[in-house]
């Protein structure tokens, strides 16, 4: 299953400063035009900093990564969504242990209304932190499987349609059967079947599914965003069915 996105990715490999020809990356600049073609040959799945920007239609995002020898990693994006009511931006830093799995994540989401959310994933403590209009408060959270994080779709766990989420649940189906997705939106999570939210492609080729969006990824990161094509839903529709019993997550 080949999938093709229309987006724009580039990829600047920094060892103390910028490398020649990759530009500068910074947001509003040129980069946000740029092609596939355009990216710095190489520079992912090297141990290093690398940036990547990528444009669509309904999303702008820049990530900054840094990754380690050991395959430890720490990511971190600002990606802005295209909403019904105005612009969503979403702020994201994560860090992945040597065997893909979440360590720590802070992500802040600004919705178009204006009210914003915190949330605080500690996965070596088994506790999550969440601050909102409502209240702020730490909560335990299972730790049965590896965490990702999303939000709640028509009753079923879905990624945020980012970069670094994608990337997080990519790393983390890589090595288990279920990750344990967590909703800061209603302070729930779900045990999931990898296979619900990574869709296995052609030639290495991974898929995220994050409601209408699809995220594409290699072995050596996200390669791509775009809208998700309609050939990929009964991959989704046969994958192993999502643990449908959601459970509150206890307070501290």
């Amino acid at each position: 299953m080949k999938i093709n996105l229309s987006s724009a990715l580039v990829v600047m490999a920094l060892s103390g400063s910028l490398g020649a020809g990759c530009g500068n990356g910074a947001p509003g600049s040129s980069s946000f035009g740029a092609t596939a073609s355009e990216a710095c040959a190489g520079a992912p799945g090297r141990a290093g900093k690398q940036v990547y920007v990528f444009a669509g239609d309904e999303t702008q995002s820049r990530v900054e990564r840094s990754l380690r020898a050991d395959g430890s990693e720490t990511i971190s994006g600002e990606t802005t969504l295209r909403a019904d009511a105005g612009r969503e931006k979403v702020i994201e830093f994560v860090e992945i242990d040597p065997t893909g799995h979440l360590v720590y994540a802070d992500i802040s989401v600004q919705e178009p209304s204006g009210a914003s959310r915190r949330i605080l994933l500690d996965a070596a403590r088994g506790m999550v932190f969440v601050q909102d209009e409502q209240h702020a408060a730490w909560q335990r959270m299972p730790m049965d499987a590896p965490w990702v994080y999303g939000t709640d779709q028509n009753d079923a766990a879905a990624l945020l349609p980012t970069p670094v989420s994608a990337w997080v649940a990519a790393r983390a189906t890589a090595s288990a059967r279920e990750v344990r997705v967590f909703d800061g939106a209603r302070r729930a999570t779900q045990l999931v079947a990898s296979d619900q939210l990574i869709v296995e492609g052609d030639d290495g080729e991974r898929v995220a599914v994050a409601g209408d969006a699809a995220i594409t990824m290699n072995d050596d990161f996200v390669t791509s965003l775009g809208r998700a094509p309609a050939s990929i839903l009964p991959a989704i529709a046969d994958a192993t069915p999502t643990h449908r019993a959601s459970r509150r997550v206890a307070r501290r």
